[in-house]
């Protein structure tokens, strides 16, 4: 978890408050993504960011403007360090076990169980995160498959079909991570996804 963010100072004349907003929101990314949305408190957040909740409400909006402040953050950092591999590989198939191999590592390394997004699926009103976030995965698996198809990989008209299948796959694992009290259900399943890909290579 991000513990450095700079608290806020003392509001002297009218100032407004000072602090680093891009550490302030990651260190809400990981508070909402190991707490969840309902569990996590304000105070909660004011420990994990440093910020009293009188700065984060005039700064944020609060507890629910600061989830999707948060939200908008942890979509940022998944494009930039997963799914821009997907968008920018070479491999087609290959692209994708990447892909999974590496988010299967992140699971294994102790981050939050689950997805800042998914994990509060059904439970949070926050659906243009939740919609961006299935067109960000959808996406992003078209693109390597997209490639597989023009190098032969995979037939063209599978594209679509198994990009889908990614989508729900990851989202059930990620469900899954996050709900079952033994985290080596999800890695079985994150196998059994990363066995039926390299299928495709046959």
């Amino acid at each position: 978890m991000v513990n450095n963010a700079t608290p806020p100072s003392k509001n002297l004349g009218g100032r407004p408050p000072e602090f680093d907003r891009d550490e302030v929101l990651t260190a809400a990314v990981f508070a909402f993504w190991g707490g969840g949305y309902k569990a996590t408190t304000v105070g909660d957040l004011e420990r994990a960011t440093g910020v009293d909740r009188s700065t984060l409400y005039k700064s944020f909006g609060g507890k629910d403007g600061l989830y999707r402040s948060a939200a908008d953050t942890y979509i940022a950092m998944a494009t930039e360090q997963l799914f821009s591999k997907l968008h920018d590989g070479t491999d087609g198939v290959e692209d994708v076990l990447a892909f999974i191999d590496t988010l299967s590592a992140s699971y294994r390394a102790g981050q939050p169980r689950g997805c800042y997004i998914v994990n509060d699926m059904g439970t949070v009103d926050e659906y243009d995160a939740t919609h961006r976030y299935f067109d960000i995965l959808l996406t992003g698996f078209l693109a390597p498959l997209q490639r597989a198809a023009d190098a032969g990989q995979v037939p063209t008209d599978s594209v679509e079909p198994r990009a889908r299948f990614l989508t729900a796959a990851l989202i059930g694992i990620n469900l899954t991570h996050r709900n079952r009290a033994d985290p080596e259900v999800a890695y079985g399943l994150m196998d059994g996804v990363r066995a039926e890909v390299a299928t495709w290579l046959d």
